[in-house]
């Protein structure tokens, strides 16, 4: 879907600008149309199509903003599109060939890439007096353009414009990784120094050859991604912060176990 040659894209951020105008002057406003307040401008493609300047979902689209979901509830709408089109404007103002719909082609090729770097430290004890210790730490980064865990699968571009919008954490990514096993030779029975004159036969095989293993494991987790890197596509919701970064709301993630009335354990990730 066309927004940039068309000027959609440029009157989306003039409707943004419209909509903050009004909210200065009435907070709760949700008119993004050209009211004669400072800085507001005409917004000819929006109002012929939708018909209206002040609606509270379009002004949350605008607040996200999301290009691609209002330029999409336009071209989906056959009454927004006729709106369009007995104002002057083309058919294909959004598509190439608007006949088609939502239909598409498939193309197989083998487009997915993917990076792993890390530092890894490793620790280790040889069995000595008993005990033997390993240790090792990782510090990793796994980046992919596609978010799959498996090599089949399917996958849509954000856009063709530009493919690196795809690029981040692959659900493989784990940033942090420590490791930890050990055997631990318990110090009694023959040869040890405890119960090691011990002259039953039964008894001494009975304490022989004890131990204690383990082995623990622990990580961050797998990377949970945030829509709203290319709010000019219409498949990727806007993500807005209020008085918060994203690494506030990260510190926030975590897992948070607790008892619900009926009795049932609830577990949360967010407060």
């Amino acid at each position: 879907m066309n927004i940039f040659e068309n000027g959609f894209l440029n009157e989306f951020k003039i409707a943004q600008e419209n909509l903050r105008a009004a909210r200065l002057a009435s907070p709760a406003s949700v008119n993004f149309g050209n009211q004669g307040l400072a800085g507001q401008r005409p917004i000819p493609i929006i109002q012929t199509a939708l018909g209206l300047t002040s609606d509270t979902n379009f002004a949350l689209n605008l607040e996200r903003g999301e290009a691609g979901w209002l330029a999409s509830s336009i071209a989906t709408n056959a009454r927004r599109m006729d709106n369009l089109v007995r104002a002057g404007y083309p058919a294909n103002f959004f598509r190439v060939n608007p006949t088609t719909g939502s239909g598409g082609a498939w193309l197989v090729i083998n487009g997915g890439n993917s990076t792993y770097n890390a530092l890894q430290v490793e620790v280790r004890r040889r069995m000595s007096s008993g005990l033997l210790v390993q240790g090792s730490y990782s510090w990793a980064k796994s980046l992919s353009n596609m978010r799959a865990s498996r090599s089949a699968v399917a996958s849509q571009p954000t856009t063709l414009r530009e493919y690196g919008l795809d690029k981040g954490p692959s659900p493989l990514d784990i940033r942090h990784g420590f490791k930890l096993n050990f055997i631990y030779e318990l110090p009694f029975g023959p040869g040890r120094w405890l119960l090691a004159d011990t002259h039953n036969p039964v008894v001494k095989r009975i304490l022989e050859g004890w131990e204690i293993a383990g082995v623990s494991r622990i990580q961050s987790g797998s990377p949970e991604l945030l829509t709203g890197r290319a709010t000019f596509n219409q498949n990727d919701n806007g993500v807005v912060f209020q008085n918060m970064t994203a690494r506030d709301y990260q510190k926030m993630v975590k897992i948070r176990k607790t008892t619900a009335p009926n009795g049932v354990g609830v577990i949360y990730f967010l407060p």
